[in-house]
């Protein structure tokens, strides 16, 4: 049961599945009358320090942030809590049924 609602969250987890929320995110927004696009807002630069060589493009596009800080980032953290939290039970899961195969 925990190991198939950790495939059920990593299937939400694609570019896919978040088009697919977003519109019916938006159809509920527009029946309540809610703003359905994403602002836009100023890109800020961050000052380099001297010799620094990295270099870290702001996101832009709103939609795209939302997508990769919010969305991603949530699906990302409920899959790790799930991993680490039930580990020790998908292990004995998975022992307990290889055992069953030998006996």
């Amino acid at each position: 049961m925990i190991q198939s609602t950790i495939t059920s969250v990593k299937a939400l987890r694609n570019d896919n599945a978040f088009k697919t929320k977003l519109k019916r995110a938006k159809e509920i927004a527009m029946e309540e009358g809610a703003n359905t696009s994403f602002e836009v807002e100023r890109v800020r630069h961050r000052k380099k320090v001297p010799g620094e060589t990295s270099f870290d493009e702001p996101i832009a596009d709103s939609e795209r942030k939302f997508k990769t800080q919010v969305y991603f980032a949530l699906f990302d953290t409920l899959i790790q809590e799930f991993n680490s939290r039930f580990s020790d039970l998908i292990n004995q899961s998975r022992n307990s049924h290889a055992f069953s195969l030998i006996t």
